[in-house]
């Protein structure tokens, strides 16, 4: 028995049962059984207040998580998991019907780019009503963009998206995804990447006070591992589709144990160390991860790993646990050797 695989079960029979609950999701975007999943074996729990945060570099896979609880995955794309559940609901077995009653008023998601997010051809006022459903007139769109600190918007609904700032965008999203519709889940994608460090202090300030408030539960995708620092309760490291570590933001930051892990932390510039070079996430090759082949039985980490083995060649680690945190790696734990510049570039 896999306990890292039985781990979604024992939260399911828990007295507080999970909002979301994934287990051995898969995504495919082409029906060739021989290609690649974009997504792989992922399993994760979310309970109502939490913020679970999903982190790795782009192309790991993230972005297609939350495309697949919403049932928003392009055609020509498979989609197969163990379980997939909102709240009970099997989300894979839904028909279309019954899945846009749950989009935008149960199950509401924070698109990635608020820029390209709304028309610039049709009054904001107008655009807003629609996405946040029946029932809301002006006075009470007004009422929520004030909430939220934009007063001059609520004064020209009349007006376009166009003339709003990214940060003003992003929060009127914010507001009819989950202020107006009032969800109890709320999937984030990268709602701060094109914003100043003023601004998207701001909109984290106003999704931790939407958590407290409306006790909703957040999936948030960042690639700002200070973001899911401040924001998050729990992280998910992804890397080639697969959740490598699963740990709470004090484990994870404070003790990694995936050497993937250890090398995303390892990227940020310290700005208390001046000198000190960082440690890019090459080994034995310098190409990005998309141009590398991935082991069809190993670990696909294997390319990357300074501490790979024989072993990590022909056999996929499994999710398993260790200490408090969750991990896919045949040799966890291990700290990055001493390196300088000159080193790494002769690896």
């Amino acid at each position: 028995m896999n306990p890292a695989v039985d781990a979604p079960e024992q939260a399911r029979q828990a007295p507080n049962p999970p909002l979301l609950d994934i287990r051995n999701l898969q995504v495919r975007y082409r029906h060739n059984p021989d290609a690649h999943a974009a997504v792989h074996d992922v399993s994760f729990s979310l309970r109502r207040g939490e913020i679970l945060g999903l982190v790795g570099e782009s192309g790991s896979g993230k972005s297609t998580v939350l495309n697949a609880v919403l049932r928003l995955l392009p055609d020509g794309c498979r989609l197969s998991a163990d379980r997939l559940e909102f709240e009970g609901i099997a989300l894979a077995e839904q028909n279309p019907e019954a899945m846009r009653a749950l989009r935008g008023r149960r199950m509401a998601l924070v698109p990635q780019r608020p820029m390209t997010s709304l028309s610039p051809v049709i009054p904001l006022g107008r655009q807003l009503r629609r996405l946040a459903g029946p029932g809301i007139d002006d006075a009470r769109l007004a009422e929520l963009l004030r909430q939220v600190g934009l007063q001059a918007v609520a004064e020209r609904l009349d007006g376009y998206s166009f003339q709003l700032s990214g940060g003003q965008l992003q929060r009127v999203l914010i507001t009819v995804s989950a202020l107006a519709a009032e969800p109890d889940l709320l999937l984030a994608d990268e709602p701060t990447t094109t914003l100043d460090t003023t601004v998207q202090a701001q909109v984290l300030r106003l999704l931790l006070e939407l958590r407290d408030r409306l006790g909703l539960g957040i999936v948030l995708v960042s690639h700002d591992l200070g973001v899911i620092a401040q924001t998050c309760d729990r992280v998910g490291v992804m890397h080639a589709g697969r959740i490598v570590e699963l740990a709470s933001v004090k484990d994870l930051f404070g003790d990694p144990q995936h050497p993937y892990t250890r090398r995303l932390l390892a990227s940020v510039p310290e700005r208390w160390e001046r000198g000190r070079p960082l440690l890019p996430d090459t080994h034995r090759h310098r190409a990005p991860l998309r141009l590398l082949p991935l082991s069809p039985t190993g670990c696909a980490y294997l390319q990357r790993c300074p501490h790979a083995s024989e072993r990590c060649g022909v056999e996929a680690p499994e999710l398993r646990p260790l200490k408090d945190a969750q991990v896919r790696c045949h040799h966890p734990g291990h700290a990055e050797p001493a390196t300088t510049g000159k080193a790494e570039e002769q690896a």
